[in-house]
């Protein structure tokens, strides 16, 4: 009641014109102001039912919730029960006609679909003028005051921006059923028995219930507001306030959904490697995303209905707050819904979520909605202007967070969101904008949408064709004419000039027109199909146009099976015209009823042509292989192809690099410590001669070996070209040695001095290595007679070496001491690496030679892998256009940042990490002995510094590797991302053939359900 009598209050007030904006003023305002009191009770209601109307259920009752309306249209007399009964035999066909797919679809994405269906039934109210407008909505956005109709026709974001396409369509629908309900008791009774006691909202509910709803109070505190509706001061202040906190609000959810977005990207991140998240996490994640989007439906609508009510004393702030809180929305919407699908990663449920191309397009509607803001009149003040910037921080806070998802699924898209970042701070830094400003900047954000779009760039490419010309200016003038001029299309034969302009470009020899495709099959063997495949080059070609081509490549080379169906139309010509002609259709019903429904057939039997010939790549196989496959034979040839071209180009690395001189046994990109096999390691002699002389060999003592010497040593020694000596020797003399003579003899005592070592020669230097040493007192060793007499002894070295065995052998072993001099082996080493990394570096640079040298067989290789990459891309993203949108494995693999290693359109996997690893090399000058780099250079790692292979990385099993790091790394990650990607072709051909979903390329399906839909209404009606 209190409600109602703050109304009375403000019904009898007159209002003055409010001059300031949405700040107050320091004028103190004591005129009351003029509250429209039916239309912010409408605002409630919308915003109360709306809440109430969620995912497929809520389209339901939207849907059905219109057809009741158009049925009453048409039939004012009939009765409630009869309103009834017709509404039950509506829901039967409704829930007859549609299955689980249909009922998985984004609820925007799914309305055209669900009205085509619902035009069939005979009974349905599809002439009415509800429904009329209803169709106009669905397919035809609400033209702008500004920018070219071929911007908004040429792009498919209309498509992906769910604001755009359904919250317009739910505001409209329960705003009528609202007013009508009020007027007509019949209508009010049928509608809240059908309807309204279920969702709890009548049509028919007062102010005060409305008010009362707790998805309203939550965020709008009408009576508040009401109170000072005698004073514009304190009606302002306080729809300032409530205003604050509602954005407030929104905005911590945007900051909290984006904090989310990034801890569920750290725990699922897009790799081949990733463990997939469970179906039960997906679930979780996809309930809890719905939950929270009634809060932000109900943020979103009180914020609406608190602009509406503060455009009461201003309708310029009114305006700015509602385009900023569309706006602010409508980026909260697309993030929560985004949210399931990182939960979702390479499961078939995600392929219902919302792709990375839907939260793009709805960011990107986001900016477009404030370019409304900046038009006639004054910009919004600092506090509004504040929360912009806000909502500027936030998308870019999102951008930052998502960049490293984006750039493994498809790095456009990072570079998509920095010029998207850049076209915001544009929109923010308009003042007083003219409308050739908003024209500028909506068409920066329609040029942005090229990068959202499947196939957006070929059809800008089309555009700027002189054969489309004609149909350019026909969908300028014809297109949304009535928001151009102001009027209607006046005559039908004006009408007739635009549709038969379209129809030709769609359907007859203008979309097969040689600049469009300038091959025919006869020429198909000579064409290059990297460059006929490629889809974002600067010709005309492209996978979605080169169908025809494929599908001759296909059979000829994969085992596919030559399509008999006529050549598809070109994808940039076709879907222009038929996006354009559907709307035609839609804003135009009277005329379009009027021309043969032949001429709509035919459009939209090119457009399933189009459809057919791209299926063909991914239908499954009828019945699984050997092993359970359903992946067809073009998939399974293609993707055994790129792994026989792998080994292949794995294969050519070997032949570079050769067998080792002399047919040694080493790894040549090894160090000179490695491991030596058995043919380079040195062997124990039984017997150790002198290092110097004749003396006699003698037994090696067992605690000695040159199998000590350090593998260094032992390598350099096998594979060094000047092959150094390492032997094993010894050195044996009389040590201590002393003299006496007594009456009669002269006396020579000594020690047994024996050192063993391991002697290193290299270039005329020589070390020790190793030395084992010992000594024995001799006691005498020579006598003789003072007087010169004959007799005595003189025993000499090799009378007590010929006693080694007996009497020293024992104690020498046990009891030689060792010593150790390093110098030779760091030489060795420093010697043997430099020959190595020298080796390294010319196998290096005849691979960078030979990648470049088209003559060369690893060059032919090379080609034979990228086309066998672009194929499979190609095929992926025709055959698989549907999986590809919403599967970010399949993005990541094709087209993104763990794609396939291949040189193809200028992302070099290949051959940039061998220039990579040869630039590595510059500090060796390839001057030493055998090739080795001069003295001093360091050990070289070619896995250094590289993009797109690593240090640890392997070729992991994978058969045909070469030992060098860098292609075994290559071959390695080609082997695992090629097993991961049959994974993905063979879910989605599981998938299709159990019926879970049906492929199709987006843009083409979603043109061809506006179509089906705007020519069902007007024939029906």
């Amino acid at each position: 009641m209190r409600l109602t009598a703050n109304l009375r209050r403000v019904a009898i007030a007159t209002t003055l014109a409010v001059a300031a904006v949405f700040a107050v003023s320091n004028a103190a305002y004591a005129d009351p102001v003029d509250v429209e009191a039916q239309r912010l009770r409408d605002d409630l209601f919308v915003a109360s039912v709306h809440s109430r109307t969620q995912d497929a259920q809520g389209l339901k009752d939207l849907v059905l919730s219109a057809e009741m309306l158009g049925y009453h249209q048409r039939f004012p007399t009939k009765t409630k029960d009869e309103i009834l009964a017709h509404a039950a035999l509506m829901s039967q066909w409704y829930d007859g006609h549609l299955d689980g797919t249909d009922f998985a679809l984004q609820t925007y994405e799914a309305l055209p679909h669900v009205l085509t269906m619902m035009s069939a039934w005979p009974q349905a109210a599809v002439a009415a003028p509800i429904m009329k407008e209803l169709l106009e909505m669905t397919v035809a956005p609400v033209g702008k005051a500004y920018g070219e109709r071929i911007d908004q026709v040429a792009t498919a974001q209309f498509s992906y921006d769910q604001f755009e396409r359904f919250y317009p369509v739910q505001d409209m629908i329960w705003r009528r059923i609202t007013t009508q309900a009020q007027g007509d008791p019949t209508f009010a009774a049928a509608w809240d028995g059908n309807f309204g006691s279920r969702l709890g909202v009548l049509s028919t509910a007062t102010m005060d219930q409305l008010a009362a709803d707790p998805a309203i109070a939550t965020w709008m505190n009408v009576n508040a507001l009401l109170e000072h509706a005698a004073n514009t001061e304190g009606y302002i202040a306080e729809a300032r306030s409530q205003i604050v906190s509602a954005i407030t609000r929104l905005e911590t959810q945007n900051a909290q959904l984006i904090g989310q977005v990034g801890q569920l990207g750290q725990q699922f991140p897009v790799t081949s490697t990733t463990t997939p998240p469970s179906p039960a996490t997906f679930s979780a994640q996809r309930q809890a995303a719905v939950d929270r989007q009634k809060d932000i439906d109900a943020a979103g609508m009180a914020i609406q209905a608190l602009a509406t009510a503060l455009g009461f004393a201003d309708p310029t702030a009114g305006r700015i707050v509602g385009g900023v809180g569309k706006s602010l929305m409508q980026v909260a919407t697309a993030i929560n819904k985004y949210i399931p699908s990182i939960a979702g990663l390479s499961l078939t449920q995600a392929l219902t979520s919302m792709s990375t191309v839907a939260l793009t397009g709805n960011i990107l509607g986001a900016i477009g909605a404030l370019l409304p803001v900046f038009a006639d009149g004054p910009t919004p003040d600092q506090l509004l202007m504040d929360e912009i910037h806000r909502l500027r921080d936030q998308v870019g806070q999102l951008a930052t967070t998502m960049t490293s998802r984006f750039d493994r699924v498809d790095h456009a898209l990072t570079v998509m969101y920095g010029a998207m970042l850049s076209r915001f701070d544009e929109v923010i830094g308009l003042q007083h904008a003219t409308l050739a400003e908003l024209t500028y900047l909506e068409q920066e954000l329609y040029a942005l949408n090229v990068k959202v779009d499947n196939w957006g760039t070929a059809i800008v490419r089309a555009l700027a064709k002189a054969e489309m010309h004609d149909a350019i200016v026909a969908i300028n003038w014809g297109v949304g004419h009535k928001y151009t001029y102001n009027e209607p299309i006046q005559t039908y034969g004006e009408y007739q000039g635009v549709v038969n302009e379209l129809d030709v470009m769609a359907t007859t020899y203008k979309a097969y027109n040689t600049v469009f495709f300038p091959f025919v099959e006869s020429q198909y063997e000579d064409l290059d199909p990297v460059t006929i495949t490629r889809a974002f080059d600067d010709d005309d070609t492209g996978p979605a146009t080169a169908i025809d081509y494929l599908d001759w490549y296909a059979a000829t080379y994969y085992g596919g099976t030559r399509s008999s169906d006529t050549k598809p139309a070109a994808i940039g010509p076709w879907t222009t015209s038929a996006r354009a002609y559907a709307r035609m259709v839609a804003e135009n019903p009277n005329y379009a009823v009027q021309v043969s429904e032949t001429q709509t057939n035919g459009i939209l039997a090119k457009g399933q042509g189009i459809l057919a010939a791209a299926r063909r790549f991914s239908v499954p196989r009828s019945t699984p292989d050997a092993q359970g496959n359903r992946t067809n034979a073009l998939f399974t040839n293609a993707m055994a192809e790129y792994r026989t071209a792998l080994q292949s180009f794995s294969a050519e690395l070997g032949a570079i690099r050769g067998a080792n001189p002399d047919n040694k046994i080493y790894n040549m990109f090894g160090n000179a410590d490695q491991p030596l096999n058995t043919a380079a390691q040195l062997t124990d002699p039984a017997k150790v001669g002198p290092c110097t002389g004749a003396t006699p060999s003698l037994t090696r003592p067992s605690t000695m070996s040159i199998t000590q010497a350090p593998s260094a040593l032992q390598f350099a020694k096998y594979a060094h070209p000047q092959q150094p000596t390492v032997r094993l020797c010894y050195t044996a003399s009389f040590a201590n040695v002393e003299t006496a003579e007594d009456y009669k003899f002269n006396h020579t005592y000594a020690d047994l001095d024996m050192t063993f070592k391991i002697k290193v020669t290299w270039g005329g230097q020589e070390w020790d290595y190793r030395t084992w040493h010992s000594s024995w007192y001799l006691g005498e060793i020579c006598r003789s007679y003072v007087t010169g007499a004959p007799g005595g002894f003189c025993n000499n070295l090799t009378y007590y070496l010929n006693k080694w065995d007996a009497s020293y052998l024992a104690g020498f072993t046990a009891g030689a001491t060792t010593q150790t001099d390093e110098t030779p082996a760091t030489y060795a080493r420093k010697r043997m690496n430099e020959y190595l990394t020298g080796r390294q570096k010319a196998y290096y640079n005849a691979v960078v030679t030979a990648l470049a040298s088209p003559n060369v067989p690893l060059f032919a290789a090379n080609t034979r892998l990228t086309r066998a990459v672009a194929m499979l891309r190609a095929y992926t993203q025709v055959g698989f256009a549907k999986a590809m949108s919403q599967d970010e494995l399949l993005g990541l693999l094709t087209v993104g940042g763990e794609r396939l290693p291949s040189d193809l359109y200028g992302i070099n996997t290949m051959s940039q990490a061998f220039l990579q690893a040869q630039t590595n090399y510059a500090g060796c000058a390839l001057t030493g002995p055998g090739g080795a780099c001069a003295e001093g250079a360091q050990l070289v790692d070619p896995m250094a510094n590289q993009a797109t292979v690593w240090n640890g990385c392997t070729a992991n099993g994978a058969p045909g590797a070469s030992g060098d790091p860098v292609g075994d790394c290559l071959l390695g990650i080609g082997q695992h991302r090629t097993n991961v990607l049959a994974t993905r072709y063979e879910a989605h051909s599981r998938e299709l053939a159990a019926g879970a979903y049906t492929e199709g390329l987006p843009d083409v399906v979603a043109i061809m359900e506006d179509l089906t839909l705007a020519n069902a209404f007007i024939r029906h009606a």
